[in-house]
């Protein structure tokens, strides 16, 4: 029985990052099409504040 739930909780992660790492992908395109907007810059900073939090915490950044 454990094993089961175990392999279910194990899937659903998986289909969650799968969906990230998509809507990641689906960002990033979308940032590189708008280009000379100020969006780039705004999006830039969000990453960048997120990384400095990240480094704060000491989790890994890459």
């Amino acid at each position: 029985m454990l094993k089961k739930i175990r392999e279910f909780i194990s899937e659903k992660g998986q289909g969650v990052v799968e969906y990230a790492l998509i809507l990641g992908f689906v960002a990033i395109l979308a940032v590189s099409l708008i280009g000379g907007s100020g969006l780039v810059k705004a999006v830039q900073d969000n990453i960048d504040n997120v990384v400095k939090v990240l480094k704060a915490a000491g989790l890994p950044t890459e």
